[in-house]
């Protein structure tokens, strides 16, 4: 009898591994399932029957689950117990039922620990961390990824720990933590890098190409780019059809519209193909951005067009604010406010209701810029005012995640010492135990003395520049901080100026509405609300310690109005943004800069910007 088991399963593996047709291969498997007694071998094969159902018939594979989980309690198989949960887990997994997955997936994990199967723990840890994500949330996930790090470096297993710092990666990125991420993801590579691992290593480089086009770090993102197309399998279209979709992003950022053309098109070929609705509609709005970017709003309209035709045709019961917006932007950047603005106000319904704080921005943007130009004033200030007020909320969102970001760097980087701090102590603590022998003794401790020694001094070297490169980042982001903060507050001024000179000409007219004039002083006061100007010097200050101070030790003469356009003009910002900044003229700031040269003794050869640059 146990021969029959062995030739029956036999036949069945190597029918497989000749490379035979679905159908035979579950008949197979069906034959197999029927001869066999109720014992662990049958437990195993009703796993082959599942793993085959869940991708081919899930409807079917519930079935089976449920047969192995009573045939393997009849008989006392506890491993085949906890494979049946796991394999119930991933029925649920197919079903979208996100609560489920993660409670069957914890039973498997907590009986495969009762009978301490190492590689079934191994591998429920490592199903559970995306669900975990999704369902429980972003530091949930990273709680569980240390657990799990530490589980797979106490087994030595160097798959299972490149494979979690790959999703511990994904985890950072989906939360906007693109420097962690590409931490992570190069900790990865490390380890794939060794086992000579192609298809993960395939992974890795568009991770990296991804989180680097986020970071507008455009020549590395293109060079991982490359690296994975060399290894992706040309029959993996969607893989394919993924990386030209980015590598046009990166072409695009990089104002190389002709390649940034063809990616998109080679994208948009391969989702075609691969009848992906989906990865259309992304390709399409990515290609409308690159045409918007080069002021081609023809082109970008097109693509417009081209993903509402698609979005219509393979319609869900999800509602999306990408494509109205993608079309009303489109339509205000040709003059075609009375179009644009039924498209905008449905991108502000779905968008609302979507809770993005990153669609309602340009959506209460582009709705501002419609009304002004459909003579809406009062309502294209209030759409502004949302503007301001949800752009600066995502702003300091940003600024406190970026900040997190450092610090939880900063702090794992220490804690990694700590660790091999350690992990030293325990070795000299070994080798005293181990060495009865005095002179071995005192030599053993001679050597660890001077390993310490220079352990402490590559130690410190180390803790030196981390700190550097912590105040590094720290300044850079600060500077992009101060450059952003300075942009949005000339861009603002631009707005209100251009609103209040239109409801000028209005109030002009007769029968124009009186709160006109009240809409008139509200601007004025907002375009002359000194808080705007004493945060920016907040930022300032952090950047250019003592500016202030300085400039006006070498030039006792110069005012309070003379430092803020000194201050403008340290960040080397346009006339353009300095004059909507102060809220003056053009005129205005070539007469303000030549009463500050003359205050500052500069004769004609002297520039005035690099002479404050070098305050």
């Amino acid at each position: 009898m146990i021969f029959k088991h062995i030739t029956l399963i036999t036949v069945f593996f190597l029918s497989l591994s000749i490379g035979a047709q679905n159908k035979k291969k579950i008949d197979s498997l069906m034959q197999i399932y029927k001869e066999l007694p109720n014992d662990t071998t049958k437990v195993n094969v009703l796993n082959q029957i599942i793993i085959y159902h869940l991708k081919n018939d899930t409807s079917k594979a519930k079935h089976f689950v449920n047969r192995q989980y009573e045939l393997a309690k009849s008989i006392n198989f506890q491993k085949g117990i906890a494979t049946s949960f796991y394999n119930l887990a991933n029925y649920h997994s197919k079903k979208k039922a996100l609560d489920s997955v993660i409670y069957y997936y914890k039973k498997s994990l907590k009986k495969y620990e009762e009978i301490n199967f190492i590689e079934g723990q191994a591998s429920v840890r490592y199903s559970l961390i995306d669900y975990v994500r999704w369902e429980e949330g972003y530091e949930a996930a990273l709680k569980m990824i240390a657990e799990n790090l530490e589980f797979y470096q106490k087994i030595n297993d160097s798959n299972y720990i490149a494979k979690t710092f790959e999703k511990e990666a994904r985890a950072h990125f989906f939360n906007d933590n693109y420097v962690l991420a590409v931490k992570k993801n190069l900790k990865a590579l490390k380890y794939f890098e060794k086992r000579k691992d192609t298809s993960h290593l395939g992974n890795i480089y568009t991770n990296l190409a991804k989180t680097e086009c986020e970071l507008e770090n455009n020549d590395q993102a293109l060079e991982y780019a490359k690296k994975s197309l060399a290894l992706i399998d040309e029959n993996n279209k969607k893989y394919l059809c993924n990386m030209y979709n980015t590598i046009g992003i990166i072409y695009t950022q990089q104002k190389d519209f002709k390649r940034a053309d063809s990616s998109f098109n080679k994208a948009f070929s391969l989702a075609k193909d691969e009848n992906w609705p989906y990865m259309q509609k992304l390709v399409l709005f990515n290609h409308g951005e690159s045409y918007k970017e080069r002021e081609d709003y023809e082109m970008a309209l097109e693509k417009a067009k081209a993903y509402l035709d698609i979005e219509k045709n393979n319609q869900n019961n999800r509602i999306s604010s990408l494509g109205p917006l993608t079309m009303g932007t489109a339509l205000v950047n040709l003059n075609r406010a009375q179009e644009a603005k039924p498209f905008l106000d449905k991108a502000l319904e779905a968008a609302n209701k979507e809770n993005l704080k990153r669609r309602l921005i340009p959506t209460y943007q582009n709705r501002a810029r419609a009304n002004a130009m459909l003579n809406n004033y009062k309502e294209a200030y209030e759409d502004h005012k949302m503007y301001v007020i949800l752009q600066d909320s995502v702003f300091n969102k940003t600024k406190s995640k970026q900040i997190e970001e450092l610090r939880t760097i900063y702090e794992t980087e220490k804690k990694e010492q700590e660790i091999k701090n350690q992990k030293n102590e325990i070795e000299i603590l070994n080798i005293k135990s181990k060495n009865n022998n005095l002179q071995r003794l005192l030599l053993a401790l001679g050597l660890a003395m001077a390993l310490i020694a220079v352990y402490a001094f590559y130690q410190r070297n180390k803790r030196n520049k981390l700190a550097k490169e912590k105040a590094e980042s720290d300044l850079e982001f600060k500077t992009k901080e101060l450059t952003t903060h300075a942009l949005h507050l000339a861009k603002k001024n631009e707005v209100l100026n251009d609103l209040k000179q239109k409801a000028k000409v209005l109030k002009a007219d007769a029968d124009a509405d009186p709160g006109y004039q009240m809409l008139i002083q509200t601007i004025n006061f907002d375009l002359q609300d000194d808080n705007n100007w004493e945060n920016f010097s907040k930022y300032f200050e952090q950047v250019h310690k003592g500016f202030n101070n300085k400039a006006q030790e070498q030039y006792p003469s110069v005012t309070k109005n003379d430092l803020r356009l000194m201050a403008l003009l340290k960040m080397n910002l346009s006339s353009k943004d300095i004059a909507n900044i102060l809220n003056i003229s053009s005129d205005g700031i070539k007469k303000a800069r030549q009463r500050l040269r003359k205050k500052m003794g500069l004769d004609s050869s002297e520039s005035l910007e690099a002479t404050i640059i070098g305050i």
